[in-house]
């Protein structure tokens, strides 16, 4: 049986967890890697890493490819994908993961090809993404479901939504590690100026983010509920929370989330 032919225009650090992810995964056998990019080094890597052959063009990547993932800037879409218009034919499936760049304004520069427009996050890199997608009403069922096994192998969430909640999705899971990140940078310097090894700190913080997550995954109570078990009356969580609290943090936070998607929304004019 013929394999599918998976390639990547762009080699970032994102386009590299999805190929670490499918040769990691069940798939490893039924595919093959192909990759285009300016930067012969990136070329080199993936090559070395994941074993993606290096193609000539991107025009060459695209006439010999079943399913072409979008792993480029969005400034520089256009250009790139203009003269490949004649080279997206029957059958091809595009997977974007531009950030911001519509369905719409994708199929302006490539004709009316299947497109599956998704927002991934940087826990992709460790197989532990989470992720909002959307797909054009071109892509067939068997598309749609080779889409989302790919998907499946560099992700643990991931969640078929209309397009325009995909603004959302950035703001919550798109941004959301660097938020986890913010918050455990304050915790580290506390630490610190308490007299604490700053390398214990870290790891600490660490697990008790992948532990609370895990608790939230797993338990049908809302995070208020879970909280509320953590917190004893009187006891040193409970004054943690009122010092939050004194400080506007929950809306601190809803200001933050509403500012990336009006930010993301921008971004997509």
């Amino acid at each position: 049986m013929r394999k599918t032919r998976i390639g990547f225009i762009g080699s970032g650090n994102m386009a590299k967890a999805i190929m670490k992810g499918l040769v990691s995964s069940k798939m490893k056998t039924s595919v093959e890697l192909t990759a285009y990019d300016t930067d012969s080094l990136a070329l080199a890597s993936v090559k070395k890493l994941f074993k993606a052959k290096p193609a000539a063009s991107n025009q060459a990547l695209v006439k010999e490819c079943d399913v072409i993932f979008l792993a480029i800037k969005p400034q520089v879409y256009a250009d790139i994908l203009s003269p490949l218009k004649p080279d997206f034919t029957a059958g091809k499936l595009i997977i974007s993961i531009m950030a911001g760049l519509s369905v719409k304004k994708i199929q302006a520069v490539t004709g009316k090809v299947p497109v599956v427009r998704v927002m991934p996050n940087m826990p992709a890199l460790v197989g532990e993404g989470a992720c909002g997608y959307c797909a054009s009403k071109e892509a067939s069922k068997k598309q749609m479901l080779l889409a989302e096994t790919i998907l499946d192998t560099f992700n643990r969430i991931k969640i078929l939504l209309p397009e325009k909640q995909l603004d959302t999705v950035t703001a919550i899971s798109g941004s959301g590690p660097a938020y986890f990140f913010y918050f455990a940078e304050a915790v580290m310097e506390a630490s610190k100026e308490l007299g604490f090894d700053i390398k214990d700190a870290k790891k600490l913080i660490a697990q008790t983010m992948i532990g609370a997550g895990q608790v939230m995954l797993e338990s049908e109570d809302t995070p208020e509920v879970l909280r509320q078990k953590v917190t004893s009356k009187g006891g040193t969580t409970q004054k943690a929370i009122e010092t939050m609290e004194k400080s506007g943090m929950k809306n601190i936070i809803k200001d933050a989330i509403k500012a990336a998607k009006n930010r993301s929304e921008e971004l997509g004019k």
